[in-house]
């Protein structure tokens, strides 16, 4: 301990060490942020490394980067709200009247309530209520500005993930790799590797999926009967590819309850009889091409060779289970850090 002897020298352990914490509970609060800006950058990086060449100004490359992967989530999430805002119409056009009887029934009761009422009771009724509406409020705007903090937050990170990540890797290795030592180097090397075919991979899986499936959704309302046909195909096509990051069930989730439905539809308008074929086919092509293809032959391509499928599973599975929808991408960084410190680390240690 004669280090500690020396003049100052336990003055900057104390100061780094107070640093260190500070730093430690700024990540920690914004820990989740930290997840999001890593997936972000790995399935960026293999778009910004073909525009790397096209482009000479760095900061323009990740620009574009970043605004290939947002554009389809906002062209995604319009359309999706488009959706529900028709479909929103149309219900509350069916059932206006309901909807009319319904209001002129609670004014009606508000008017009751209205005249029955002491002065003192009204201006208490309306103090509580205005308070609760105004809580209410606030919460809801500070859950609004917490997101967008946080969504803004991911993409600074994100793009200084992208810019700097080669300054991050040389500084980690000059920092904490022992003088001669290649073994940390190889093993941040492979975990880095592992991770972007896993994010990368599954965005492609999520994009294929997608592009098959509403192909087969549109070629099925091509021969199905009005009361048979798919409501909204590029829409359902979209949700079987987001099921693919669905553990276990996968896009099950969604086209067996849209075949219950159209079977549904089937039995209530006296069509089994003549659209069984129909039925049929839906359930072996949607099954095969949408659900049993895509993840035969992207599958592999995600998880790698060492990397069994059950295990990253299991990592979908649990990872949301203990962080919350967080997990769905803390999961296998987890389970890949595991995984490259059992087969790289582990050997090293056992050979002293």
């Amino acid at each position: 301990m004669d280090y500690l002897k020396q003049p100052g020298r336990l003055y900057i352990y104390l100061i780094g060490l107070v640093l260190f914490f500070v730093t430690l509970s700024v990540m920690l609060r914004f820990f989740d942020v930290f997840v999001y800006a890593l997936f972000i950058y790995y399935i960026t990086q293999p778009i910004k490394k073909r525009l790397d060449n096209r482009i000479k100004s760095p900061n323009l490359v990740i620009a574009v980067s970043l605004f290939v992967l947002v554009l389809p989530v906002i062209l995604a999430g319009l359309y999706a709200m488009s959706v529900a805002s028709y479909e929103l119409n149309l219900l509350l056009s069916a059932n206006s009247l309901l909807v009319d009887e319904y209001l002129s029934s609670g004014l009606t009761r508000l008017e009751e309530i209205y005249l029955n009422m002491q002065a003192v009771d009204l201006l208490y009724y309306l103090k509580e209520g205005s308070i609760a509406v105004y809580d209410n409020l606030i919460l809801l705007l500070y859950h609004i500005a917490d997101i967008i903090f946080k969504l803004i937050i991911t993409f600074i990170l994100s793009y200084y993930f992208l810019r700097y990540h080669t300054q991050i890797k040389k500084y980690y290795t000059e920092t904490f790799t022992p003088s001669g030592g290649k073994t940390l180097t190889a093993y941040t090397e492979a975990v880095d590797a592992a991770l972007q075919k896993i994010f990368f991979g599954n965005i492609i899986t999520i994009m294929v999926t997608s592009l098959i499936g509403v192909l087969v959704f549109h070629l099925f309302n091509a021969f199905a009967s009005p009361q048979m046909q798919i409501p909204y195909p590029l829409l359902f096509g979209i949700l079987c590819g987001l099921g693919t990051l669905v553990p276990a069930v996968g896009i099950k989730i969604i086209w067996v309850p849209l075949f219950a439905y159209m079977g549904l539809e089937a039995y209530l308008n006296n069509l089994l009889a003549s659209e069984w074929p129909i039925l049929l086919g839906y359930l072996i092509v949607v099954n095969v091409f949408v659900d049993f293809t895509p993840d035969l032959l992207l599958r592999p391509l995600v998880s790698g060779k060492d990397m069994h499928k059950g295990s990253l599973m299991l990592a979908y599975i649990f990872g949301p289970a203990v962080f919350g929808f967080m997990g769905l991408f803390l999961g296998p960084i987890i389970l890949i850090l595991i995984i490259k410190f059992s087969k790289i680390i582990v050997p090293e240690l056992k050979d002293g």
